[in-house]
């Protein structure tokens, strides 16, 4: 009787154990994740949107040749977006901040400052001329 009982016995802890690893990491109502750790700045940047494959946006940052992406899942990437959008039609730079533990991806996206912008135009302008 007992032999018979323990196959029983881990076909049901499996199942249990399955049931509570496949917890989501996102609600059913679409709620984004907040990610708290500590970043690094790289500075000014020009952004290029590229793919994006489920939760993950890609993203060229000139002049580096690394490949970041932004988390869709996170509270803040709608807002990175919507800069990185903004600059590409301005053709601007931005200010990025990357996640000190993994510097491909990107944490936030900042508008450059107005010293900044006159900075970039004034580095554009010696390299047309030089």
């Amino acid at each position: 009787m007992k032999k018979k009982l323990i196959p029983f016995l881990y076909v049901a802890l499996f199942g249990i154990l399955s049931l509570v690893s496949c917890k989501k990491k996102v609600s059913d109502a679409g709620e984004k994740r907040i990610k708290e750790q500590s970043t690094i700045d790289i500075g000014l940047k020009i952004p290029e949107l590229r793919d994006t494959r489920n939760d993950t946006v890609g993203v060229a940052l000139y002049p580096s040749a690394m490949p970041y992406f932004i988390d869709a899942g996170l509270v803040q990437s709608e807002d990175n977006i919507r800069l990185i959008k903004q600059a590409m039609k301005s053709s601007l730079p931005v200010r990025v901040k990357v996640y000190e533990d993994n510097q491909h991806e990107i944490a936030i996206i900042s508008p450059a400052t107005d010293d900044d912008i006159a900075r970039h135009r004034e580095s554009q302008k010696s390299r047309i001329f030089n």
